[in-house]
């Protein structure tokens, strides 16, 4: 495997020895006093980027041109922290599209553009576990650029990473912080209360109805078999039940999507919790 073209330190273009297409590799030094032609030390590649990724090689290459090395670097930081903090791997896709936005934000900072983030009081309350890694990411930011960005952006680095710990579209992400604010005001004016957000019956419900949303989206559905319990749930929690078919009669109007039973089973179980410790 050799170099076509060196694109900065850190990130060259190759041939997939598998397909015979041009790939783009990148790794801490990778292509440091490289040139076209010299052999690839494989044990520094980290990332590689196909046709298939985000619009194609092209766009890779002309995103990396554009976003400054110190940038990559500071973006390999936070990456590494989050994987950290999450005990996971995080997509390849976020090493470009994190860099990307880092850069835009301190052209905007320079250029005195600051951008408002409407979903912010959203995102700190749906999304809490990735909005505080966003606010240990802009303070990092911050220190290493001597910058003063806005909270604002912990919010759309915390999309970031929700969307490479999910592997989902930025679309699906917005769409699900959208229902889960809304089923969960439904759920507020329905018994005239505000959640807490340090009660654990309101992470568990935040939880329950982020994958109920992703399922709605993807229009999965889960096996119906609670008749019975269903039955029971509507004489135990009947206002939990009733507050549940509410939103069952939204979602059908708004998104038309039919909730199965086995959905309202667990929705009015959560709804019942939640209301408990928050009256």
């Amino acid at each position: 495997m050799v170099i076509l073209k060196v694109l900065n330190n850190n990130a060259a273009t190759t041939i997939d020895p598998n397909t015979d297409n041009e790939m783009v590799i990148m790794g801490r030094g990778l292509a440091f006093g490289k040139k076209s032609g010299d052999e690839v030390d494989k044990s520094r590649i980290e990332k590689i980027f196909t046709l298939e990724d985000e619009g194609g090689i092209d766009k890779v290459k002309n995103m990396l041109k554009n976003i400054p090395e110190e940038v990559l670097d500071c973006s390999e930081v936070i990456i590494s922290h989050c994987e950290s903090e999450f005990n996971c791997k995080l997509s390849d896709h976020i090493y470009l599209s994190l860099a990307d936005h880092i850069t835009f934000s301190l052209k905007r900072y320079k250029d005195n553009m600051m951008v408002k983030n409407n979903l912010l009081w959203e995102i700190k309350r749906i999304h809490k576990k990735e909005y505080n890694e966003g606010v240990w990411a802009l303070n990092y930011i911050n220190s290493r650029f001597g910058v003063e960005l806005p909270m604002d952006e912990a919010g759309f680095i915390a999309f970031h990473f929700i969307n490479a710990l999910n592997n989902v579209e930025v679309t699906e992400t917005l769409a699900v912080t959208k229902l889960v604010q809304e089923i969960s005001c439904i759920i507020e004016k329905t018994f005239k209360i505000k959640f807490k957000d340090n009660d654990i019956s309101y992470d568990r419900l935040i939880t329950h109805l982020k994958f109920f949303s992703h399922r709605l989206f993807n229009k999965i559905k889960i096996e119906n078999k609670e008749d019975e319990f269903l039955k029971l749930i509507e004489q135990q929690y009947n206002q939990s039940y009733k507050c549940a078919m509410k939103i069952k009669r939204f979602l059908k109007k708004q998104y038309d999507y039919d909730v199965e039973d086995a959905e309202i089973v667990y929705l009015s179980m959560h709804i019942q919790r939640v209301v408990n410790n928050n009256v």
